[in-house]
């Protein structure tokens, strides 16, 4: 097998949510221990839990959508892609010319010298494009080179002797 390509950008959201959530929870903990503060209004300040824990909730459930991808060669030629959410991993196997060929484009349409990635259409099971790296322009095009090589029909697997 061969690394082809793979993005851990979601990695970091999914920390960060980690910490946020344990940070909220910590504050509700005191907060239901201690009650509010002296001099605040017990309304206001269920009020403003409250919306930390909706935050929270909406944080996190925004962060479970955002997967981590891995692009690999097999030693038959195939190609597997894999995305892993932080309760699921989704794999498949398919022949790299099934494959849409690899698209680099910016994260943000306004920028021009910014973020960028590598974006590549598979389908069925994934229904939208799976991003394979992020970066600066020049990687991403690496990236999108080496995955489109896989798709030339004169490109074969290694054979063992």
């Amino acid at each position: 097998m061969r690394l082809v390509a793979g993005d851990n950008t979601a990695a970091l959201l999914w920390g960060f949510c980690t910490l946020y959530g344990l940070g909220v929870g910590l504050g509700v903990y005191v907060f239901l221990r201690d009650g509010p503060p002296a001099g605040v209004a017990t309304t206001y300040a269920w009020a403003v839990m409250a919306t930390f824990v909706a935050a929270a909730l909406v944080f996190a459930r925004h962060v479970a959508r955002q997967p981590c991808s891995r692009l690999t060669q097999l030693d038959d030629g195939r190609v597997r892609v894999v995305l892993r959410y932080p309760l699921q991993r989704i794999a498949v196997e398919v022949d790299p010319r099934e494959i849409q060929p690899a698209v680099v484009m910016p994260v943000d349409a306004s920028e021009v010298d910014g973020h960028w990635h590598t974006q590549l259409a598979i389908g069925h099971p994934f229904p939208l494009p799976v991003v394979v790296a992020q970066g600066s322009r020049p990687h991403c095009e690496r990236v999108r080179d080496a995955v489109n090589a896989l798709r030339r029909p004169d490109h074969e697997a290694p054979h063992e002797s």
